[in-house]
């Protein structure tokens, strides 16, 4: 049984031929992936031998060799060319950013790529923007803590707002419960932090624009304004 988060990036994949799980870990996902026949094939790769080996000991447990072929890759460098879709969960933004600049010419060719990184998302989003990638869809989950899961593709778009980078273009219209209750969550932290800043002017002043940045965005929500 597949984990919150898992199963939220299981559900935003559309079914598909062959993807790629970047950084597969124990190769749940690719399991349930083809178990539940969204995938044909998957590429569960991993940059080191021990998550892989478990992956390995999993898939075969699974009797599911066949479809699921293990990998040792840093990215995307020891992945084939015939797949049309990438799934790169559970790392930081700037490893993830580094997985993807490396393949820079190999994204155009994939149908789907879905993202979840645990810091930095706002960088990310950022990153996507600088390069106008369009972002089809976004989902926040929690699962002891907060995850946000993007997906998108290389079709070129226009640059996103400053509010469309801290909370997410797609997160912003659709506005489901998690997201609201994100968003919160956020507020109440920045206003903790701000009770205990005394003497770091710099830090007290973007803390302040946080928090009624995020204080504006959740007046238009309760408000049922559109962004």
């Amino acid at each position: 049984m597949l984990n919150k988060r898992l199963q939220a990036i299981a559900q935003m994949l559309k079914p598909c031929e062959i993807v790629a799980d970047i950084g597969c870990d124990h190769a749940f996902l690719a399991i349930y992936l083809i178990e539940n026949e969204i995938a044909k094939k998957v590429y569960a790769t991993d940059v080191a031998d021990g998550p892989l080996n478990i992956a390995k000991t999993n898939v075969a447990l699974s009797k599911l060799n066949d479809k699921i072929e293990c990998r040792l890759s840093n990215g995307f460098e020891n992945i084939p060319d015939d797949l049309n879709a990438a799934i790169i969960a559970g790392m930081g933004y700037h490893t993830a950013k580094m997985i993807l600049e490396n393949a820079i010419n190999r994204l155009e060719r994939l149908d789907q790529i879905i993202v979840q990184i645990n810091t930095d998302v706002e960088l990310f989003r950022k990153w996507l923007s600088d390069n106008c990638y369009t972002i089809e869809d976004e989902k926040i989950v929690f699962d002891r803590k907060y995850y946000t899961i993007i997906k998108f593709n290389t079709k070129k778009f226009r640059a996103l707002t400053d509010d469309e980078i801290e909370f997410g273009p797609c997160l912003l219209i659709k506005q489901e419960p998690e997201f609201i209750e994100y968003i919160q969550n956020k507020l109440l932290t920045f206003k903790m932090i701000a009770k205990k800043i005394t003497t770091d002017v710099d830090k007290k002043n973007m803390i302040a624009k946080k928090i009624k940045q995020y204080e504006f965005v959740l007046d238009n929500i309760i408000n049922k304004k559109t962004f």
